[in-house]
């Protein structure tokens, strides 16, 4: 951070009772806010007589870490900051969760809670206030009213219910839930429709409508004053803007407006003169006249025509009052009940650490005491604070502190989960900017971490998108972005607008994109899908666009990768890591990116999919401990059994099976009888009795290490495909075991795990940490805070209406509730005046933070943001795409796309292919791409893809989880075909050698003077040894359990079937489907090896894997295949050689050796067998391993 700017030193110096700090993106809030801290120390105030709350656990983490950075380098000549220094250990730097669950634990007695009480996890808490509901509508049904009757007739149990959760969310948000609910339900009944919110809302709305219109009225005027305009229609165009004037002015007038049906100018259909241009003429009548009339005409019918018709509309929600009551009074026995039940189990839920926080504050003596306790309260990402929220932090605020309160209303964006955002706007508006005010309002405006161009193009997009009339926000000269280094600096923008054009030539084959998503570009869709529908359906032509953009970033990746970039150390190359990928939604879009990148060989991190509970490996760890809770249950143990740790075989599971045929005999029962006498089964169980004591003796975090260490489940996770994000998931597991903030048990443990497994997407599984390097794939909302060298935003066309699932019931903070009108006995829904015009307030609210949404991307980048939409329609022609000022275009925007456009219109118009400088200097890379450009052809035969990267060759370390330790000089790299065969000998060699899978599937031979090519063109029959490597690589991606259980007479029709499937996903080429040995195939699934393999829960083929070998060489290979068997591994390696099976062993014996090294090295686990298996012959050959092999 380069010295403070004034407006920073403001914000770190001003000493005014209230201050609240807007500070835009990349300003260095944070920075401010504890230098602020920091100055404050300084002069006498004591580190324990502050208060900073944040809103993550992460973030206090943060201000600690940097606070205590400085104290520690200020510290040393004063005395005061030493003592300072010894206190941030005590420091009250948390979020306000936290705080507020201190004080319940200090002040329990004022709202008379549990002081013993713990925090109910997430799942469990949906437990119980599911089954609160559950009891509370079994009570609504039971004793029915003409209230409960009226809801009951109108709305189905399951509508009831949703609504009913609904509520009650809503509520939680608000500081005093039933008593707004009070209010809510009063207002509900309107004695005075045009005094009532509903129709403030509806005015504003109608207004804004009227702005479109007259917008487009003024386009068709000028259009009418050119040369070659329909002078003919001049008067009918201004008497419809005289029309608007007058509407305008009297629906703004104070007073009843009332209205009659608009009666509009008949355009002249006299002959047009010659020099009237047709085209003119039909934009002016057909698309700017006509879509000013729909726009007059929508905006005067969401208003009364007279007094008589609001009284008639004002009876209709009144007709909703009984229902409304009824809802209430369900949730307020809801509420009750659930109180009740998180009560006996001496639970809270985050709802209850706000709300009882507020009630013991609102304790006169507890409220003295804390708000005593401080002097300066500081408030992080004060934009997204709630209802209950703002109470709590206003009842802290005493006479005798001070607030400083910092945040960024642009990048409110989480309004879903109750935030507020008015509540920032309120006092952002009402604070003032004078040194001396009491309340004072600091703008923070300068970034320091995008390019100096980036910012002028965020300028340029939402000095349009963002108005306070349309989006609550003007994009003001104080929102405006600056920079104090070059204005000029970093690329231009790119923004790459993909457009249907000839239908590309896929090959026959199916390509990814179908593979994925199975769409298609679908012809234009009806007018109301693209106006209220949702463009996100599967196959819908959305999805197949989203596929190209992906192709298109993969190039543009590729492309980027290695150049040159700036950093704070000087120059130096774009690595992977320096680029993220942002989404608005990750739901089917994440998994899609990341299959298309992952496919060109671009790593990718992604948290977006992957539920953690249904991971096979955490699922293995859950068996265990579910054993270990209660060791009489008999699908865990099966489960238990079957997994890495033991390895019983399907065929040993069944013996313990026989001995329990009927439902009378549990298995377990049968598991320890069998221990008695069977020394795997013993084994088992000794292991279970002795990690059960474990359990119960030990922290229960630390069990859990041991038990992944021991069981070699942490290393088998690491061996096998994505080993990296396996073992990550299983870390995840031992952190939830650590204490919270009560030390866990077993019993409690492995419950909540199966509470949180019933409840499917709520918790993901780990990716990639940030630390790798890959290509971040997120959302917006999670980008927020991050910043990123390069970042696209795709997806920029998806339109923004279906995002919600409609209720019946509508809910705002100041406009109060809503209920659909339904008549019970035709059963038709009608909306009525208060749920359309709550409606029209909830649709502006997510409009508007899908504007901040795009700023919160745009600003994430630094030195290069690349923007890429596929519209369904051009992006210039459509008559909204025509009005680019004003509150109504901003508010007509249907996609992101629109907002980022519309500034650019002109430019766009002319279809420009290059650079394009657009008003207010910002630098431009405009592209018109057809998808036939991003058309690919069939996909080739998958390349075997690294599964683990592991640096062998050093002790384990003590503790399971740390990074193994790599050597410090790794001088050459080798394959282990290059190695066995001399190339280690040869440094230039050894450089340029690796082995794939392609490569060991022919045999290895002696040096030989090359020959010439032979001519294929004429697809001549392929040799002996082609064949031979073609049934190769059939046993590597054919799964042999599906042909070593069938009969002869059935095999072989089995295996041509799966070797034609082979050919036709490309695995297979035509000429090697055509020679293949197909008796070598089936011979080698009639033998022993193939049965055992089979047989093995855990096995895999064409492993390719890295080995650190004696800290001189990293060694590459690819194993063919290997299998788990009694917890060790079975190493097989299939060969084409001709010769005695003692020749082809001895020539192959090292080459072995190093896949048991390796094998053994990388996993943990003992090599009991290996084989080479010879195509040939049909013959098994054990190698057998003297010593492990080590370099000459």
């Amino acid at each position: 951070m380069p010295e403070w700017t004034p407006r920073q030193k403001q914000a770190i110096t001003a000493r005014n009772r209230d201050i609240l700090v807007s500070a835009a993106a990349g300003s260095g809030k944070t920075a401010v806010l504890i230098e602020r801290v920091l100055s404050l120390l300084k002069e006498g105030m004591q580190l324990d007589r502050m208060l900073v709350m944040t809103f993550t656990h992460a973030a206090a983490d943060e201000m600690k870490e940097r606070l205590t950075d400085l104290l520690s380098r200020e510290a040393a000549g004063d005395e005061h900051l030493r003592r300072q220094f010894s206190l941030l250990g005590r420091a009250d730097i948390s979020t306000l969760h936290s705080f507020c669950q201190r004080l319940l634990r200090r002040h329990f007695q004022a709202v008379g809670a549990d002081p013993l009480a713990r925090l109910a996890d997430e799942s469990l808490a949906r437990e119980l206030f599911d089954r609160a509901l559950d009891e509370a509508m079994d009570a609504f049904f039971e004793a029915p009213s003409a209230d409960r009757l009226a809801l009951g007739e109108r709305f189905t149990q399951d509508e009831i219910q949703d609504m009913a959760r609904s509520l009650y969310n809503f509520l939680m948000a608000q500081a005093a839930p039933f008593e707004w609910l009070d209010q809510a339900l009063e207002a509900s009944v309107p004695a005075d429709l045009y005094g009532h919110p509903w129709y403030g809302v509806m005015a504003r709305e109608a207004l804004l409508m009227l702005e479109g219109a007259a917008g487009f009225l003024r386009m068709a005027e000028d259009c009418c004053l050119r040369p070659d305009g329909p002078a003919r229609y001049l008067n009918a165009i201004r008497d419809d803007l005289a029309m608007v004037a007058d509407l305008s002015e009297r629906l703004s007038a104070p007073g009843r407006f009332a209205w009659n049906k608009p009666v509009f100018t008949r355009l002249p259909s006299t002959k047009p003169p010659p020099e009237e241009d047709p085209a003119l003429k039909e934009w002016v009548h057909k698309t700017l006249r006509e879509t000013s009339k729909k726009l007059i005409v929508d905006a005067l019918e969401l208003l009364p025509r007279d007094g008589q018709e609001a009284d008639a509309w004002a009876g209709q929600v009144r007709a909703t009052r009984p229902q409304l009551q009824a809802l209430a009074g369900l949730v307020r026995d809801t509420a009750e009940r659930y109180r009740t039940l998180k009560a006996q189990k001496s639970l809270w839920d985050f709802n209850d650490l706000e709300h009882l926080a507020f009630q013991a504050l609102r304790d006169l003596q507890v409220h003295r005491e804390v708000s005593g306790a401080y002097d300066a309260l500081f408030v992080d990402e004060y934009q997204d604070i709630s209802r209950i929220q703002e109470a709590i932090i206003q009842r802290l605020h005493g006479p005798d502190n001070t607030l400083f309160m910092v945040g960024d209303v642009k990048q409110s964006i989480y309004r879903f989960r109750q935030a507020d955002p008015t509540l920032f706007l309120s006092k952002y508006r009402s604070f003032e900017t004078d040194e001396k005010a009491p309340r004072r309002l600091i703008t923070l405006k300068e970034n320091f971490r995008s390019a100096g161009n980036i910012l002028r193009a965020v300028n340029l997009v939402f000095e349009h998108a963002m108005q306070k009339d349309a989006t609550e926000i003007d994009y003001d000269d104080e929102a405006r972005l600056s920079t104090l280094g070059d204005e000029d600096a970093g690329a231009p923008v790119e923004l790459w607008i993909l457009e249907k054009d000839a239908e590309p030539a896929e090959a026959a084959e199916e390509s990814e994109a179908d593979e994925l998503l199975r769409g298609d570009w679908a012809e234009e869709e009806a007018e109301e899908q693209e106006e209220g529908g949702s463009s996100r359906g599967a196959g819908g032509e959305m999805e197949r666009a989203f596929v190209y953009e992906a192709r298109l970033i993969a190039r543009r990746i590729r492309s980027l990768v290695g150049t040159r970039i700036a950093d704070v150390d000087g120059e130096r190359e774009l690595q992977y890591r320096d680029i993220a990928i942002l989404l608005r939604s990750a739901s089917g879009r994440a998994a899609v990116m990341a299959e298309i990148l992952n496919a060109r060989d671009i790593p990718t991190y992604s948290d977006a999919d992957g539920e953690f509970y249904t991971q096979s490996d955490v699922r293995d760890v859950l068996s265990i401990l579910e054993v270990l809770d209660n060791p009489c249950q008999d699908i865990p143990l099966l489960s238990a059994l079957s997994c890495p740790a033991f390895g019983f075989t399907p065929d040993e599971l069944a013996q313990l099976r026989l001995r329990a045929p009927g439902r009378d005999r549990p298995l377990h029962t049968a598991f320890f009888e069998l221990a008695q006498s069977d020394s795997r089964f013993g084994g088992a169980a000794r292991q279970l009795e002795r990690w059960r004591m474990m359990a119960q003796s030990m922290p229960l975090e630390k069990f859990l290490a041991r038990l992944l260490r021991e069981s070699g489940l942490y290393a088998v996770a690491g061996a096998k495909e994505d080993g990296l994000l396996r073992r990550a998931n299983l870390r995840i597991l031992v952190s939830r075991a650590a204490p919270a903030p009560e030390p866990q048990n077993l019993a409690d443990f492995v419950e909540r795990a199966r509470r949180a497994a019933r409840q499917p997407g709520r918790d993901r599984s780990a990716s990639l940490g940030m630390q790798e390097n890959v290509v971040r794939i997120m959302t917006m909302h999670k980008s927020k805070g991050l910043q990123f060298p390069v970042v696209f935003l795709p997806d920029l066309a998806a339109a923004f209406s279906g995002k919600r699932r409609p209720l019946p019931l509508v809910l705002d903070a100041q406009a109060g509730l809503a209920l659909i009108q339904v008549d019970p006995a035709l059963r038709a829904k009608q909306e009525g005046f208060a749920v359309r015009a709550m409606k029209v307030k909830k649709n502006r609210e997510e409009l508007s933070e899908e504007a901040r949404l795009l700023y919160v991307g745009m600003t994430r980048a630094r030195q290069r943001l690349i923007l890429i939409a596929a519209p369904r329609q051009p992006v210039i022609g459509r008559a909204r795409d025509s009005l680019t000022e004003g509150s109504y275009a901003a508010g007509s925007a249907k996609c992101m796309l629109d907002w980022v456009s519309a500034p650019l219109r002109d430019a766009l118009a002319q279809r420009p292919d290059g650079l394009y400088t657009a008003p207010g200097g910002s630098r431009w890379q405009l592209r018109m791409l057809g998808i036939s450009a991003l058309a690919e052809q069939a996909r080739p035969a998958p390349e075997a893809r690294p599964a683990v990267l592991e640096m062998a060759g050093c002790e384990a370390p003590e503790d399971l989880f740390a990074p193994l330790a790599t050597g410090a000089r790794l001088p050459q790299k080798s394959s282990v075909t290059a190695l066995v065969t001399g190339g280690f000998r040869d440094p230039a060699l050894l450089e340029q050698t690796e082995e794939t899978p392609e490569l060991k599937r022919h045999a290895l031979a002696p040096a030989r003077t090359l020959r010439p090519l032979r001519d294929s063109s004429g697809g001549g029959a392929l040799s002996a040894a082609q064949r031979g490597a073609a049934a190769h690589k059939a046993l590597c991606a054919l799964d042999p359990a599906l042909f070593t259980g069938l009969e002869e007479q059935r095999l072989m029709p089995a295996l041509r079937l799966a070797m034609d499937e082979l050919a036709e996903r490309g695995l297979l080429l035509s000429a090697e489907r055509q020679a293949l040995d197909e008796a070598a195939v089936a011979r080698f699934y009639r033998s022993d090896l193939a049965r055992r393999m089979a047989r093995s829960p855990q096995r895999y083929a064409e492993w390719p894997f890295t080995l650190l070998a004696d800290e001189q060489v990293i060694l590459q290979g690819v194993l063919d295949a290997c299998f788990l068997e009694e917890g060790a591994w079975v190493l097989v390696d299939y060969k084409t050689d001709r010769g005695e099976a003692k020749d082809i062993l001895a020539h192959y014996r090292d080459q072995m050796r190093w896949y048991m090294r390796a094998l053994r090295d990388i996993t943990g686990l003992a090599v009991r067998e290996a084989w080479l298996y010879l195509l040939r012959t049909g013959e098994a050959v054990r190698v057998e391993e003297e010593a492990p092999i080590r370099l000459a």
